[in-house]
């Protein structure tokens, strides 16, 4: 029985020392794709830290003063992950205000969804778009293929990037487009969208897609060029010279809403999450029950009240469509708070861009 009790102590001792060092690490700046990948699972981590410390306090008991230090870092990791994922629920306050009314000339309807190129289910996808019939739409892992199935689509604009590197982009709209590009603008082969929209009534806004390269094992990718792309973006976006021009950034992030990368991409943007105070609206990955997080995003600015927010059913891909209803009112700006980078903020963001330019 004491060998069983002191394997079993060696098990659950092994398992606190791997969370409290994974904790550590990610505290760092080292953007190493392990590092960095402590920020998808805390809500998952969360849990496992509970019970692992749990399981070490019955394996260890009675407890040492290595037992309970190694107890004290548990519990730190586990306030730190529980303060960093409860302004994703509804005990935090909304940071987007519900539109109390809305009319269809200052409203609009975005979809996003990352198709999955390797995925297959092309009817599934069309006939989601068909059923909820949005303003915009934005697909990304883009191929040719996806790209002629998609085309079949009534939108009077299509905007097509395809490509075979699972950084394919398209991007649909019922609304009039004024100016497009496509931009690459950190790698050569990840590119993203910028364009001006008008809604019904005239208003100009402008429309960000995007879909970095994630920090990941297989090609030993770090998070360098996910951020600099991120935050160039953000810099743009914050230093517009027409602060009355509203603007919307959608798509697959390949960063989940409570990292920090994330905090700092809105607060030099100044743009709003309208997640923050309702929930994660996990849309990746549809294939799993455990591991889900919130990958795919929409910002906007104060200008845009919500009007409704929904992560829709499984359509063969890895990823669920998101969708969003905004509606355009310039007296929210005078009731919904903008985040703000100070000098630090700042500082930080120029250096990881220069990182990227520099990878």
């Amino acid at each position: 029985m004491e060998f069983l009790q002191i394997v079993f102590w060696i098990l659950t001792t092994a398992l606190c020392l791997f969370f409290i060092s994974g904790h550590l690490l990610n505290l760092t700046k080292i953007q190493h794709w392990y590092v960095r990948g402590w920020d998808f699972p805390r809500p998952q981590v969360t849990i496992f830290v509970l019970m692992t410390a749990s399981l070490h306090c019955i394996a260890a008991w009675p407890l040492g003063w290595f037992d309970l230090v190694l107890l004290l870092g548990l519990t730190w990791q586990f306030v730190y992950q529980i303060a960093r994922i409860i302004p994703f629920t509804f005990l935090w306050k909304a940071q987007v205000k519900r539109a109390a009314h809305h009319d269809s000339d200052r409203s609009l309807r975005l979809l996003i969804c990352n198709v999955e190129r390797e995925n297959e289910c092309y009817q599934d996808v069309i006939d989601v778009v068909e059923r909820v019939k949005p303003d915009l739409a934005l697909f990304v892992e883009v191929d040719e293929v996806w790209a002629g199935k998609l085309d079949q689509l009534n939108f009077p604009s299509k905007l097509t990037q395809s490509q075979e590197n699972h950084y394919g982009m398209m991007f649909l709209s019922q609304l009039e487009i004024e100016s497009s590009e496509y931009r690459f603008v950190v790698q050569e082969d990840v590119p993203s969208l910028k364009a001006i929209i008008k809604l019904k009534n005239g208003q100009r806004v402008l429309f960000y897609g995007l879909h970095p390269r994630p920090p990941e094992p297989i090609n030993d990718q770090d998070a360098i060029p996910r951020d600099a792309e991120l935050l160039q973006v953000g810099k743009e976006i914050g230093d517009r010279e027409d602060k009355e021009l509203p603007v919307i950034v959608a798509g697959d992030l390949n960063d989940v809403a409570w990292s920090e990368s994330n905090d700092l991409f809105l607060k030099i943007s100044e743009l709003l999450d309208p997640r923050v105070g309702r929930g994660r609206y996990s849309s990746w990955n549809a294939k799993s029950l455990v591991w889900r997080f919130p990958l795919d995003h929409i910002f906007h600015s104060e200008h845009f009240e919500l009007i409704e927010m929904r992560v829709l059913n499984y359509v063969g891909s890895d990823h669920f469509p998101v969708i969003i209803d905004l509606h355009y009112n310039p007296q929210a700006r005078q009731e919904q708070e903008k985040p703000k980078a100070d000098s630090e903020d700042e500082k930080e963001a120029d250096e990881k861009i220069e990182n990227g330019k520099k990878a």
